[in-house]
């Protein structure tokens, strides 16, 4: 197997990073946590409150540097008065916010003072920039490494603080890609790198808004929300620490289940309702129009082509006081679509082989979720299980049906309890109509596959993970991938 020489020199500094230990701790939440969300004598958050910290994901409220192990949730807890007693720290509630390059939260910190106030007027700004050096070191389809690079930026407006009108938030992200990605060169079908499966996975460089979107609270914790949809975003809003492929799992396999397609594009218009609770987003109900948009607006010919329809439900579970959830989901798009199933085919003498078409195309899907292991003192510190299940309409989907079970892990050694950790499998069945279209000499097969990644803090504000992958690609001719990667992601 080949190795690229600078893929194990990072390898290997990434490995000392991990016997070192990390002291600079989050705690006392500071005046532009905006939304609340961390003071647990509040009410429940409304809607509006809940969906934009899905753009932020977690770590995005800028906190306080302390010098000693602290926590950020048992300190002022009256049912455990001697927590911190018990881990030999003090907490550092009154110590000015550190500002030091080592300490603060991103990479220009509070910009003067412009971050925090903008912030108190309703505009904040969260930006990341990160790098890639990932490739097939053996077998897929092509044996090569590349370097890519991302800069996302997250913008979230409260038109209350603006002076406007109260309830309404608009949410931006807008994506700039350059370099090269392995997406193509693994295996197409189980995408290598989510990062870049916007704004599109081979077109670079490119710049795009790929999410711009309207929430207006209409009480009792229900929103509605209308305007321009970027999925991999999307899904934070239900499940904001899965890190969007810059924190956690770097392939699309190990997160989400792929046979949404065709019925919900990557970059979509629609509009409808959410309904979030305490605990975050319980339902959602929203149309859409099935096209995918990348590069333009989509609105002159919105809805054209027919819609889908987008719904979920969650329960939020306590088992021995850890938490989890459970939640099933399903889409129906009413638009034709090339039928897979050779039975609806027919022949011209002069035309030749006409496809089949179908109108309507379904998928139904269940996500679970639970907490293994959480530290009373650090609430961070936790361990969880996530497994996803989606079955599709085969005639028309090239996913018959997918399954995916993972374990990730943050600050698992106290020592560095920001790092984060995880493991997964996935399988991915083809659809049996879209295997019998494929020549015989191609030969189509089941994928499936698994990944481990490390993600190391440096500081608070520079990320580096590497991560292996081993894919069972989609052609049977093709030896088994071993992908390896480096991911380096500053927060700005």
């Amino acid at each position: 197997m080949k190795l690229n020489s600078l893929c194990i020199v990072l390898f290997a500094i990434l490995g000392f990073l991990l016997l070192q230990p990390a002291n600079a701790q989050l705690v006392d939440v500071d005046v532009t946590d905006t939304l609340n969300l961390l003071d647990p004598g509040n009410d429940p958050p409304a809607a509006s409150q809940i969906l934009p910290v899905g753009h932020f994901l977690h770590g995005g409220i800028d906190t306080a540097c302390c010098d000693t192990r602290c926590d950020i949730g048992c300190d002022s807890a009256a049912i455990q008065p001697s927590c911190d007693a018990m881990g030999g720290c003090s907490c550092s509630v009154g110590k000015p916010k550190c500002e030091c390059c080592k300490c603060r939260e991103t990479f220009f910190g509070d910009m003067g003072g412009y971050r925090k106030c903008f912030a108190e007027h309703g505009i904040m700004y969260k930006g990341t920039f990160t790098q890639f050096y990932q490739g097939v070191s053996s077998g897929g389809a092509n044996e090569t490494y590349r370097y890519g690079s991302k800069l996302d930026s997250h913008y979230i407006a409260d038109t209350e603080k603006l002076g406007l009108w109260e309830g309404g938030t608009l949410i931006m992200h807008a994506e700039s890609a350059y370099g090269q990605n392995s997406i193509l060169d693994a295996a197409a079908m189980a995408p290598a790198n989510t990062a870049f499966m916007t704004p599109r996975i081979n077109d670079y460089p490119m710049w795009a808004i790929t999410h711009f979107q309207y929430e207006h609270e209409l009480g009792e914790g229900y929103a509605a929300t209308f305007g321009r949809f970027n999925f991999i975003d999307l899904w934070s809003v239900f499940y904001p620490g899965y890190g969007q492929g810059l924190d956690g799992f770097m392939n699309t396999s190990s997160m989400i289940f792929l046979n949404v397609v065709p019925t919900l594009p990557i970059i979509f218009n629609g509009a409808g309702i959410i309904k979030a609770g305490e605990k975050g987003v319980e339902a959602a109900l929203l149309v859409l129009d099935p096209e995918n948009i990348p590069s333009v607006s989509g609105l002159d010919d919105v809805f054209d082509n027919g819609s889908t329809v987008l719904g979920a439900y969650r329960v939020f579970t306590e088992f021995g006081g850890l938490s989890g959830s459970h939640m099933a989901a399903g889409t129906y798009e009413n638009r034709t679509l090339t039928d897979y199933d050779r039975n609806g085919w027919s022949f011209h003498p002069v035309t030749g082989i006409a496809q089949g078409q179908k109108t309507g195309s379904w998928l139904a899907a269940y996500v679970g979720q639970q907490t293994l292991w959480q530290d009373r003192c650090d609430k961070q510190r936790r361990v969880w299980f996530t497994t996803t299940m989606g079955w599709a309409d085969r005639e028309t989907s090239p996913y018959e049906w997918m399954g995916t079970y993972s374990i990730e892990a943050i600050g698992l050694n106290a020592n560095r309890p920001h790092d984060r950790m995880g493991i997964s499998y996935f399988y991915s069945d083809v659809s049996d109509d879209l295997e019998k279209l494929v020549p015989a000499a191609v030969g189509l097969q089941d994928l499936q596959g698994g990944e481990f990644y490390y993600n190391a803090e440096i500081n608070p504000w520079f990320h580096l993970t590497g991560d292996i992958q081993a894919i069972q690609t989609e052609i049977a001719s093709q030896d088994t991938a071993i992908v390896l990667g480096v991911r380096a992601k500053i927060t700005l």
